[in-house]
């Protein structure tokens, strides 16, 4: 309606008639696969039409229920919108656009189809969000909407990391039951100098230590009397990042060094791939890789808050050969059979983290599968560290298939970069190169 200029003056009395005022109309939303009429999760989201001036009057981001799957029903202003619909939005499928009108009153049906380009996890390779918050501390969002969010961003696993708590874990894997979804739990072992999420943690574990206060030893030790098979640096080279750390001289105590409490230590299984650049955590990692540290990229995208922030922005696509149980998930991560993506898959003949024995010198062909919702762009090759071959794409295909041909004469290793359209990229694990002398 028409904007209403009020002026508040002290000792004054001032009506205003909101008679004319529309009551809210009501939209259902069934969300389905299209061709197979498959039910999706779905995170619906207001592109333009009404939205609410004070944040808290008023929702602009829904997501459907947890049963029945793919509905959810919202109350919103009368008015013409436009809807995003992400059901994997960004990696398996396209974001989907769709008009609709909201009568004062009135109810109605709104059924999406949405077009899902790829199904990883048809081919063994299984999603999931290494880093996400719930609603202690700093984080904003409750159990069942973390796992809501997880859902409608393709997860295949449930994934919890607070600040040093777990309070919330055992909520989280009530609801995942619900699903049959498995869930992992974790949590973030938070001091100011580095973050890291550890996990699995056990049901009854407790801190029992001042975090704040320890060394980098005590602290990836108290990671593994938590349970912890795996301990993954955080957002490395970002606020309160264990590598960034390591380069940042400080004096303590008098003495200049590194601002980690007990220096460096190996004592980490993964490192985290962020929505952001990653181009410093990449050098690092392919270094650790060279002297035979085999510290194995992951995905996480960190969020604290679903609806303004998007779950599985970054991401872990882990290879499970059977049943993809929690046992297979963690150990699958461990040995690096995975990728990490902002968005582009790679699907390779060989599982990423294999060892292989080879000849000196002979042809060696490494063969993957690529896909990207919005069109590849470029992928490399690395070798040590280094592209060794690199190639674009004409016209931004959806999918290729890609076989690279090397000669390896020494030990070595190979991975992946693959950048999409919109500037996306996905790292993979490396295949180690065992080489045989004739």
């Amino acid at each position: 309606g028409p904007e209403k200029t009020v002026e508040i003056r002290a000792g004054n009395r001032l009506e205003l008639d909101h008679r004319g005022l529309q009551a809210p109309g009501t939209l259902a939303f069934n969300v389905v696969e299209r061709g197979s009429g498959r039910a999706l999760d779905a995170r619906i989201s207001v592109r333009s039409g009404y939205k609410p001036l004070i944040k808290f009057l008023g929702d602009k981001t829904f997501f459907t229920e947890l049963k029945p799957v793919g509905h959810s029903t919202l109350l919103v202003a009368p008015g013409q919108y436009e809807f995003d619909i992400s059901a994997g939005g960004g990696f398996t499928a396209p974001v989907q656009g769709h008009s609709v009108q909201v009568e004062s009153g009135a109810t109605r049906q709104v059924k999406v189809e949405v077009p899902v380009q790829s199904h990883p996890a048809r081919q063994h390779w299984y999603a999931i969000d290494l880093h996400h918050h719930s609603d202690v501390l700093d984080g904003f969002t409750a159990p069942d909407y973390v796992l809501r969010s997880e859902l409608a961003a393709g997860m295949d696993f449930s994934f919890l990391s607070d600040h040093d708590s777990m309070v919330n874990n055992p909520e989280m894997k009530r609801l995942s039951s619900t699903r049959s979804i498995p869930f992992l739990a974790a949590t973030e072992l938070s001091p100011s100098w580095a973050h890291f999420n550890v996990y699995p943690v056990a049901e009854e574990a407790q801190i029992d230590i001042d975090v704040g206060a320890a060394t980098v030893q005590e602290v990836f030790s108290l990671g593994r009397r938590l349970g912890a098979e795996l301990v993954h640096v955080n957002h490395p080279y970002g606020d309160y990042g264990y590598f960034d750390s390591l380069e940042t001289e400080v004096v303590r105590d008098g003495k200049g060094g590194n601002a980690v409490p007990g220096g460096y230590d190996p004592g980490f299984d993964l490192v985290e791939i962020t929505i952001d650049d990653n181009a410093q955590t990449l050098a690092k990692v392919w270094q650790l890789w060279n002297v035979g540290h085999r510290a194995y990229l992951v995905g996480g995208s960190d969020v604290h808050d679903v609806w303004n922030e998007k779950t599985g922005r970054s991401r872990s696509y882990v290879y499970i050969e059977d049943e993809p149980t929690l046992e297979r998930l963690v150990s699958a991560l461990k040995q690096g059979h995975s990728f990490a993506t902002q968005g582009p898959l790679i699907f390779p003949r060989r599982h990423f983290g294999s060892e292989l024995k080879h000849p000196a010198g002979e042809a060696l062909s490494l063969s993957f599968e690529l896909a990207a919702v919005s069109g590849l762009k470029s992928v490399a090759l690395i070798e040590q560290g280094r592209a060794i071959q690199t190639r674009d794409f004409e016209g931004t295909p959806s999918s290729a298939a890609q076989v690279f041909t090397v000669h390896p004469r020494s030990d070595t290793w190979y991975s992946l970069v693959v950048e999409d359209s919109g500037g996306k990229f996905a790292y993979s694990n490396p295949l180690w190169i065992t080489v045989l002398n004739q």
